[in-house]
């Protein structure tokens, strides 16, 4: 993967930042810890997008001449894309680019999805938008999503506007893998329902169609993060103003993530339920890929680094006001990502069985992402920003 990457700027934003006597003295570490941070953003969204490029290229192959070989590679795509978009799910939840009022988020990555809205599932199969006669383009698919259009299918009381995706990469996800079935393994629909099943050029169409979405999602996140732009977001807005304000987005964003998305509602949750159905990935059993992905993210904006991109982070602020408190994080969020990394069975196996070691281990996770949120809480507070929430905004 590329990473492009600013040197100069983040070594010289180090020297940033003068006071006369009667000023409060600035950090010269914060104005280069929000400047890392800008760097890292973009260095992911740029991975993002040329692994979502590539999944593109690959659905386009798949589509134009299906073939089982032509499959598997689209879904090797799918899981490569994973990876860095799980990652950049810590610069959410402060009203940046990625989730603002017209942000791409929901567009995205939303879930979980019903399946019955958008193709034939196992005892239906007429179910879908694809088994219709509604129109499909990228202008009716976006209109879709999330339920915009209300109940388009008629399904009355049955119709749940949340679980009515209709675009992103778990759209794309049950489109190459179909349904998961099975308790052991993913998803495996047939490359023939692109080739002799019903309906399968809108299939193919809307597959193309909602890949070309989403490489259109992520250009605009790159865009909104680029170094060169002055108009953008990143020097328009996050680093034109109060340092402070950035370093509380920055601190509010993985604490966030953390607690309230990661550990509740993408792991307790479905540890509470014990329900497939509230798995991340649930058709390509990619969810435990998907938590790895979303605490290493945590990890690396507190600790300033992406890949090979390394910089000063929220820790070097910490460490300088509590070096015992910097020690604690990094601690508990080295545990984390190695509990995240090491989950023994795929998510669906470990839901359904309390009695597990899996189980065991997933549950621990929980608690030391909740234990990392209430640290950064403090961590902001030690380093003069004041009290931040990190429950999941309603």
């Amino acid at each position: 993967m590329k990473y492009r990457l600013m040197s100069a700027l983040l070594l010289s934003s180090t020297l940033l930042g003068s006071c006369t006597d009667d000023d409060e003295p600035i950090q010269p570490t914060s104005e280069a810890a929000v400047q890392n941070y800008a760097a890292i953003v973009y260095a992911n969204y740029t991975d993002a997008l040329e692994t979502a490029t590539a999944l593109k290229s690959a659905v386009d192959s798949f589509v134009e001449a299906p073939s089982e070989a032509g499959l598997e590679e689209a879904k090797q795509a799918w899981l490569a894309s994973r990876d860095p978009y799980g990652q950049s799910e810590a610069y959410r939840f402060y009203d940046g680019p990625i989730d603002d009022s017209d942000g791409p988020e929901g567009q995205l990555n939303a879930w979980p999805l019903d399946e019955v809205y958008l193709d034939y599932v196992d005892g239906d199969e007429d179910a879908g938008i694809i088994n219709s006669t509604l129109e499909i383009s990228k202008a009716s698919i976006a209109g879709y999503n999330e339920g915009g259009q209300g109940d388009i299918l008629s399904s009355g009381s049955g119709f749940d506007a949340e679980k009515a995706i209709a675009t992103g990469y778990h759209a794309i996800e049950f489109l190459l893998w179909g349904q998961d079935l099975s308790a052991t393994g993913p998803g495996t629909r047939p490359y023939t329902d692109y080739t002799t099943r019903a309906n399968a050029d809108r299939r193919g169409t809307y597959l193309k169609l909602t890949a070309e979405l989403l490489v259109e999602d992520l250009t605009t996140l790159v865009a909104d993060w680029a170094p060169e732009d002055a108009s953008n977001y990143r020097n328009a807005s996050f680093l034109a103003q109060d340092t402070s304000e950035s370093l509380k987005a920055m601190f509010t964003s993985i604490g966030i993530l953390a607690k309230g998305e990661l550990g509740g509602e993408r792991i307790d949750v479905a540890l509470a339920n014990k329900s497939q159905e509230d798995e991340h990935s649930c058709f390509s059993d990619n969810t435990n890929a998907d938590i790895y992905n979303n605490a290493l993210g945590v990890q690396n904006v507190y600790l300033g680094q992406y890949g090979s991109l390394t910089g000063t982070g929220l820790s070097a602020l910490v460490a300088e006001v509590d070096p015992d408190l910097d020690e604690e994080i990094k601690t508990l969020l080295d545990e984390a990502v190695t509990l995240a990394k090491t989950l023994p069975l795929t998510f669906d196996q470990i839901i359904v069985d309390e009695s597990s070691d899996g189980y065991a281990q997933a549950n621990n996770l929980v608690i030391k992402l909740q234990e990392v949120a209430e640290k950064l809480v403090s961590a902001a507070t030690a380093v003069g920003l004041g009290t931040i929430s990190v429950e999941l905004p309603e």
